[in-house]
């Protein structure tokens, strides 16, 4: 995920589990989390998941267009609005 100032390399470790790693800018660590989807569209979710430190994410993931929006809440409950690019790495 390509957020400009945040950049994330994540992977899908089964239906269930997420694990990231923050590529560029100073949000999160490395992480493997529960996450809930909903299909909302072919190849369209909704994502959300809990931080071991209490930041809460959830997000318009669109694989088909490559595109992200996530809504964070940060453990001191600052909250941002990103937009940003999918980009499968091979």
């Amino acid at each position: 995920m390509n957020f400009g100032e945040f950049v994330f390399h994540t992977t899908f470790d089964s239906d269930s589990k997420l694990t990231f790693k923050p590529i560029k800018g100073a949000l999160g660590t490395v992480e493997t989390v529960d996450y809930k989807k909903v299909e909302i569209a072919p190849n369209a979710y909704i994502l959300f998941w809990q931080e071991k430190d209490k930041t809460t994410v959830t997000g318009y993931w669109n694989f088909q267009k490559q595109v992200v929006y996530s809504n964070v809440t940060l453990p001191d409950n600052t909250f941002l609005n990103l937009k940003g690019n999918l980009r499968p790495l091979n």
